[in-house]
């Protein structure tokens, strides 16, 4: 009797790559597609929300927790008095046109009013002379802070401002190195992403219509969604670095004397935070993956350019990773993920011989940056030893060395918070000087916090 081989029998090694490999493939096209229709209709609800958010009545803030009033702790000439109670009665409540309470919180110094309305993005220049915010659908927005001048002082005139109207939506901005050159990342028609680096003057305030220095007009991929735009002060090379990140897995880099430095593909399926230390070595990227990927962007010992090498990730997150930002310090870097923990990490380690960077602290994140809706986490390490995280409408504050929560404001904008920076240096606030931290919100607002005070160290034990 002849031998029946079975279908399953007959198929060659080759035949069972293609039966394994084809519906595989299918199957990751699908989740691309399906990843893509959900960022499309997440930003339609969230642009939605924000424009109802900011017609409703607006809650008074209940803080988790409270430090103390800054004339108790530096002793103010009205002692008893509070930061809080002192900005009231400077500002009676308003900024601006229309009615704007203040956030019930010590740490919370004035508001800017945009002309524009929604604000994306957020950048000061490296003097912390200047503010820039991006104005969704307008252009650009750019406050001078005149040297001295108290931002919260009783009847002061609002700061100076210039608008710099833009056709294309302007998504966020970054101030390309030690001048006055602004980036500007844009998302036009047609789905069309561009970097272009503005020239505002040689003085802070000159009334001088800024040119256009350098522009890339493709800087990402036809359809692929700009989010954020970073920069640092410096580089080995001469030159700031910029980084640009699209909804998808590219990166574009850049230096501030114009020009494409190279193009970096983070390979996490999405990405959700971009962030360039200081000194223009590290590039970093939070994606879909619970890791967050790391770049090195490389000179020679002449400064000149040579390439963006992965190195070693930093790994222990048990969830996504949703944002991040380096220590001024530049040894360090902090994270957020969706498994509701805040790391720091050290970064001062052996990359050449494949040393992983270790994590220093593991914090809970507080309930209102964990409220489950769609508005993303970001965060800020400031030159106080402050780290500021946002989400929502809440804004807190953490301890650098201990991870500490040391103050929560739940109501800190009218409408939820897309973007926040420190300040490079102090400005004055009540008669004192303090590290300045903007946020600027989808309710049209920037407004200007002071870092709480940490908690002494503790001394060295006698021997």
């Amino acid at each position: 009797m002849a031998e029946t081989t079975s279908g399953a029998e007959a198929l060659s090694p080759a035949a069972w790559v293609v039966l394994i490999v084809v519906p595989l493939s299918g199957l990751y096209l699908l989740s691309i597609v399906l990843r893509r229709t959900w960022a499309t209709l997440h930003g339609w609800a969230q642009k939605i929300w924000s424009k109802n958010a900011a017609k409703k009545p607006r809650k008074q803030a209940q803080p988790a927790q409270r430090t103390p009033g800054r004339a108790r702790q530096q002793g103010t000439d009205t002692p008893g008095k509070s930061l809080k109670s002192l900005v009231k009665a400077s500002t009676g409540g308003r900024h601006g046109g229309g009615h704007d309470p203040t956030p019930e919180s010590d740490l919370f110094c004035t508001t800017l009013r945009s002309a524009g309305g929604t604000l994306t993005g957020i950048a000061w220049s490296s003097d912390g002379s200047t503010l820039a915010a991006a104005l969704e659908g307008t252009g650009v927005q750019v406050w001078t802070i005149p040297a001295g001048r108290d931002v919260a002082a009783r009847g002061r005139a609002p700061l100076p401002s210039t608008t710099i109207e833009w056709p294309q939506e302007v998504v966020d901005v970054a101030f390309a190195g030690q001048g006055r050159r602004l980036a500007a990342l844009t998302y036009g028609f047609g789905g069309a992403a561009e970097l272009v680096i503005l020239d505002l003057g040689g003085k802070p305030g000159a009334d001088k219509k800024p040119a256009v220095a350098w522009r890339c007009e493709k800087a990402h991929p036809a359809g692929a969604r700009p989010r954020w735009l970073k920069a640092s002060a410096d580089s080995r090379g001469g030159m700031a670095v910029l980084v640009s990140s699209s909804n998808r897995t590219d990166l574009k880099v850049y230096s501030s004397k114009g020009g494409v430095l190279g193009s970096i593909d983070t390979g996490g399926f999405e990405n959700y935070d971009v962030s360039v230390s200081r000194d223009g070595r590290w590039i970093a990227a939070a994606t879909f993956t619970n890791d967050v990927k790391l770049f090195e962007v490389a000179f020679d010992g002449h400064g000149a350019f040579q390439g963006l090498p992965k190195a070693t990730p930093l790994a222990g997150h048990t969830g996504r990773v949703w944002t991040l930002d380096f220590a001024p310090d530049l040894t360090r870097c902090a994270t957020a993920s969706a498994d509701g923990t805040l790391r720091t990490w050290d970064l001062a380690v052996r990359f050449a011989l494949r040393e992983k960077p270790r994590p220093l602290v593991v914090a809970e994140l507080p309930a209102a940056l964990k409220d489950g809706s769609a508005h993303p986490l970001r965060l800020s390490w400031g030159p106080a030893g402050v780290i500021a995280a946002a989400k929502g409408t809440a804004l807190a504050f953490f301890d650098e060395g201990t991870g500490d929560v040391l103050e929560v404001v739940e109501d800190a904008h009218l409408a939820p918070i897309s973007a926040l920076a420190w300040g490079p240096s102090k400005i004055k606030a009540l008669e004192v000087d303090v590290w300045p931290l903007a946020t600027a919100g989808l309710d049209g607002r920037v407004r200007l916090w002071r870092p709480p005070q940490r908690a002494p160290k503790a001394r060295p034990a006698a021997a």
